[in-house]
Order: structure tokens, then sequence, then C-alpha cells
């Protein structure tokens, strides 16, 4: 969900703030979700909608620069300082956050597990396989994407990029039957809990929805100049559709129309977006709501229960109704989220990009020193 790439020829501002919106559907989905209230149920939908932008986004900047210069070690390289270091940001305030729960239960602030999940998440390795994806991390449970991601990341590096249109084709094809696996367990359903699968077989099923997602979403790229001579509809009003997709209660979805969101409305919403002319106010809205994206989404389920749990210890807010603490608890995150962005992550990612690239110039002058 995290592609913004830093330099390309084409750059589709309004599809930065589709990704804004669906983070903030996330974040709302996970609080109302957190206080046993149904609403934005289809709001998981969002990582299926962030995997498919993915994928168009990076056959933007990468696809032909692969396939003219051969693989190299840069574009893992370029991913990793994209998302690392808000993964490592939302891991950490994880441990913070268990840590102090810990403490307040028993006097004990880490224990051998804590440290495990620790672990686990710097190193993007899912902690547990056996309860779905909820508990692949637990510190903080929003990266389960993002592990997938990589691996849609290291596949696009490896073999992707060649793939003739007709495979990509395939391999959605053959995702959608774990990708309706899915949805069949999860959707219709009354338990919410359902959508994160009680068993191993989660694993396949997010596995099955990265590469459904991802490969579409390198299909529109590729088709992108034959979708945009197409005289279909188009506008911001992009943004109202997909919030009002992700709205829709989770209970009254069947199956085949789960498909039919991530097959046809979402690449539409994507490929007409990227006819949206880019100028004006709102384009500045659209570029704020894609600078916030990845740091809310990476950070937003350790923030709002810290800051949930603080209020239930200070006694402060809402204390007979913890669901009206959203009211400045959820705008307090999208603050907090956007100041990460400013003060921590692009800063840092400028820095580490700087300081690979100052490597690759003095490489060659460190090797004729060996030879001679």
């Amino acid at each position: 969900m995290a592609d913004s790439p830093v330099s390309t020829k084409q750059h589709y501002i309004f599809l930065d703030g589709l990704r804004g919106v669906a983070a903030i559907m996330v974040m709302l989905l996970h609080w109302f979700e957190g206080h046993g209230k149904p609403l934005f149920g289809s709001g998981l939908l969002a990582v299926d909608f962030f995997f498919i932008l993915s994928g168009f986004v990076v056959a933007l900047a990468y696809e032909r620069r692969l396939i003219a210069d051969g693989k190299s070690a840069q574009f893992i390289r370029q991913r990793f300082i994209r998302l690392y270091p808000m993964i490592a940001a939302g891991v950490l305030l994880g441990f913070m956050r268990f840590a102090m729960l810990s403490f307040q239960e028993s006097g004990n602030a880490v224990d051998a597990t804590l440290m495990a999940q620790l672990v686990g998440g710097l190193a993007m390795i899912p902690f547990d396989l056996s309860g779905g994806v909820s508990t692949y991390f637990p510190l903080n449970n929003a990266l389960w994407s993002l592990h997938f991601e990589f691996l849609a990341y290291f596949a696009f590096w490896l073999i992707l990029y060649r793939v003739r249109t007709s495979g990509l084709a395939a391999i959605a094809v053959i995702a959608a039957v774990g990708c309706y696996a899915w949805a069949a367990a999860t959707f219709g359903a009354v338990d919410p809990r359902s959508a994160a699968g009680d068993s191993p077989t989660g694993y396949i099923h997010a596995l099955s929805r990265v590469a459904f997602s991802f490969a579409l979403g390198m299909i529109i790229f590729r088709w992108r100049d034959r979708i945009t001579d197409l005289a279909f509809p188009a506008g911001r009003w992009l943004a109202l559709l997909l919030v009002a997709t992700l709205a829709l209660p989770r209970a009254i979805l069947p199956p085949l129309a789960v498909m039919a969101l991530l097959a046809i409305v979402f690449p539409y919403i994507i490929a007409a977006g990227t006819k949206v002319v880019q100028s004006g106010p709102l384009t500045r809205i659209d570029k704020i709501l894609g600078d916030l994206s990845y740091p809310l989404y990476a950070l937003h389920i350790p923030l709002i229960w810290t800051m949930s749990g603080a209020c239930k210890t200070l006694g402060i807010g809402f204390t007979a109704n913890p669901l009206l603490n959203g009211l400045f608890i959820l705008p307090a995150t999208l603050i907090i989220s956007y100041a990460v962005f400013i003060l921590y992550d692009r800063p840092l990612r400028r820095w580490l990009t700087a300081r690979f690239a100052r490597r690759r110039q003095a490489a060659p002058t460190t090797v004729r020193e060996a030879i001679f």
C-alpha cells in the first residue's frame, strides 16, 4: 500500500489521494470493530485496493527500467527504504504499548514472548501462523499486509516484470480461486473476527489476495493507454465510490459480489483515476492524503489503542462510552501520523537514499584502488 515512487515520468496525484482515503477507511474499520460496531465492514478490502495500486505503481515506476538495465539490488533497496522506517516505528510503538500493559498487569514490562514478537516484527517474520493474519504480527496487526507486499516486490523483481500480460492474467485467474475461498469464509458472516481466518489456510488466502491484486495492477499499467482512450466516466467522485464500497456492511456482501469489487470496481477506480485532471487546491489535498496514507496505515492500530487505553487508565474522556473517545482519538491519530511522516519518515528515507547513492558512486573508486 505504500507506493509513491521517488521519481517517475508520470505520477498520478489523484491515486495518492485515493490511497489516503482507503487508509482512513481502514482506521475507521478497526476503531468501530474494536468497539463491537460492524461499521465500515468492507474496509478490509482496502488492503486489496492497496495491492492493486502497488502493482500499478511499481510497474509504472520500475518495469521498463528493469527490462532495460536488468536486475540489480537497487529496486529491492529502494522498496526497503520506502517501507521499512515505518514498519520499524509501528513495531516499536506496538512493543511499548504491550510492555506498558504487561507492567500494569504483572509488574514485568518484558517477557520472552514479547521479545520474540519484537524480533519477529522487526524482521517481518510472522509470529504465529495458526490463527490467521491477526496473529502474524501481534504488536501491530496491520503489518501482515506489508509482509505480503514485500513478497510481491520480490516476485516482481525476480520474474514478474518479464512475464507477458497473458501470463499475469493466468496468475490472476489461478489466485482468484484462493480469493474466492477467503471471501466465502469472510463475507456474509456475522462474526467480524472471521475475516482474520482461523487456520494456516489464512496464509494461503493472503497469498492469493496479493497475487490476484498485484497482477491485476500490473495489467492495468500495461493497458493504461488503451484504457485512457475509452470514453468512460472519470472524476473526483471516484473517491466517493471508493468510500461507499469500503463502507458496505460485510454481512450483506456475497462472495461473488466481493470478487466483482476486486476484479471490476477497484480496477475501474484506478484506471479512471489516471484520467482525473491534477490542478487546483484539491491536488494539494490529494498530496497530503498520499503522504499521510502509509504512516497512518502503519501506525494507526498501536496509536488508537494506546490512546484509548490511556483514557481508560486515567479516567478521562467518555469513560461510560469509550466509542465516543474517537471524536478526539481519531483526529489525533491523523495528526500524529502526518507529523511522523514530516519529522521522521521523510527525512530518514532521504538520508538513507543519499547514503546509498554515495556508496554507489564510491564503489568504482574502491575497486580501482584494490586493483592497482
